[in-house]
């Protein structure tokens, strides 16, 4: 009896792991749920540049078509305005390009790191080993 209890003590201390291996859960990359976009449809408008020297000219071709006669003026600071916000709008469709093209770069290359991580989930780690009980009351009795 007395050799049985030394024996368990000294043997539970002595199933310390050399490493700790684990595998991890693969990772689904989630879809992307985009709504459609419509197609942008425009219409042609016609300008017709009326001056003080060409008025009743316009207003005469525009009464032998049948054509109600609305006027819209712009003066040349107002059409130069209307040109540069068209110039702002189009810098701004190209803006929204570019982060596009990014989003869809970082979305793809999302999926090259989760191959990535589900191939290579193993993962080994060594555990250090400090000496144990089993160790040192070994060491007692070799001295």
């Amino acid at each position: 009896m007395t050799l049985l209890i030394p024996t368990i003590f000294l043997s539970s201390c002595s199933s310390v792991p050399k490493v700790v291996t684990y595998k991890s859960a693969p990772i689904d990359k989630p879809d992307l749920i985009l709504p459609d976009t419509s197609v942008l449809a425009l219409r042609d408008v016609d300008f017709i540049i009326v001056t003080v020297d060409n008025m009743d000219e316009v207003i005469s071709e525009l009464q032998k078509v049948n054509s109600n006669i609305a006027l819209f003026a712009l003066t040349d600071v107002g059409y130069e305005n209307l040109s540069l916000n068209n110039a702002e709008i189009l810098k701004l469709l190209s803006q929204q390009r570019s982060i596009i093209a990014a989003y869809k770069s970082y979305y793809e290359g999302v999926q090259t790191n989760i191959d990535n991580h589900n191939n290579n989930r193993d993962v080994t780690i060594p555990v250090p080993v400090e000496p144990g009980i089993t160790d040192k009351v070994l060491k007692i009795f070799k001295d």
